[in-house]
């Protein structure tokens, strides 16, 4: 029989009037977090005021905080050339949205040459290049702070994506990216150039009467995918079932014999992702708070809110990417359970 997961469900309304409650879930929930904890949470693209800010984040940063445990914020640079690229830039952006202001050193993890693979899995990622950020792959346990949103490859993004795609280094992503790689159908290619504006390592090209991707600079990241208002720019299905695969496999790599506990935070829920330097219209009214020590658990329990009050499978019919590989990988390989328990405060 598989495990049923605990999720602590708390709405907006009820933790912006009294934040305490916060506090209250976070010790029913706690597990014993060994020091130093990695607060793993995304800082945000500057242009996207959909990301979460360090505001958003205080009150249960403010629980961390009180332990007085050693802990720090962390992400990992970007793949992708931009405000978060690179280690300074990447802490700047940070300052400018609130985090450096929650008592917590802000930290970058850090690329370095260490490879290592999952040899006990018993499915064909056992010979998966695993390249994790120094100071989450060493740290003693996580505290993983994730907005849930849609995502133009992986349907959604939540913990299992902010674990995964969010630790690994940037030489991870691109080796978690490297299938996904769009193709131009051109007979319907409207040669718009919206495609060319936004690819973030000018890989898209105007050449005549065509649009051109030069698949050398090409790193997969699917914001070309997302913008088209055409959708001719489209990606085999099988290779973004091994994108969230892959990701998922990251995710355990990360936090496997490690504590780790799990927010999501459903608020200004939109279709893209928050790498995204513009600010998309919110899909929903704010639901609020998902707690768990799974996983799995908390994404699958994330969609099944949103999806209830949308009164459709939301992500999917705007996305029209299936989500629920990545969440079966999670599954199969023991990183958590799609069964759960909501436990209403």
């Amino acid at each position: 029989m598989k495990k049923i997961s605990q999720v602590y469900q708390l709405s907006w309304s009820d933790h912006q009037k009294r934040p305490r409650k916060l506090f209250n879930i976070l010790e029913k929930a706690k597990i014993n977090l060994i020091e130093p904890i990695a607060v793993k949470t995304h800082f945000g693209e500057p242009g996207n005021n959909n990301a979460l800010r360090g505001e958003i984040i205080k009150p249960a940063i403010d629980w961390l905080v009180n332990q007085k445990r050693k802990s720090f914020l962390t992400d990992t640079n970007t793949l992708y050339t931009g405000q978060r690229s690179g280690t300074k830039n990447h802490l700047e952006t940070a300052h400018n949205h609130g985090f450096a202001d929650l008592g917590l050193p802000v930290i970058i993890a850090e690329e370095d040459d260490f490879e290592f693979r999952l040899s006990e899995l018993d499915n064909q990622y056992q010979s998966l290049p695993i390249h994790l950020g120094k100071e989450l792959r060493e740290a003693g346990s996580i505290f993983c702070l994730s907005h849930v949103k849609g995502h133009p490859m992986f349907g959604f993004g939540g913990a299992l994506k902010n674990l995964g795609m969010g630790a690994a280094t940037p030489g991870g992503k691109k080796i978690l990216h490297a299938s996904t790689i769009g193709k131009i159908d051109h007979n319907r290619c409207l040669v718009c150039g919206l495609c060319t504006e936004n690819c973030p390592t000018e890989a898209i090209k105007k050449e005549g009467d065509k649009i051109i991707i030069d698949y050398e600079k090409c790193i997969g990241c699917g914001e070309c995918v997302a913008v088209c208002p055409q959708k001719v720019i489209e990606v085999n299905k099988e290779d973004l079932v091994t994108c969230q695969e892959k990701t998922a496999i990251y995710a355990y790599a990360l936090v496997k014999n490690k504590p780790s506990l799990y927010l999501n935070y459903l608020i200004n829920i939109n279709a893209v992702c928050d790498c995204f330097s513009s600010t998309s219209p919110k899909l929903m009214d704010d639901l609020g708070v998902l707690i768990s020590d799974d996983p799995v658990a908390i994404d699958q329990a994330s969609l099944d809110w949103i999806n209830q009050k949308a009164g459709k499978n939301l992500f999917l019919k705007i996305n029209e990417v299936d989500y629920q590989p990545i969440l079966d990988m999670g599954e199969k390989i023991g990183l958590g359970s799609k069964k759960y328990q909501i436990i209403k405060t």
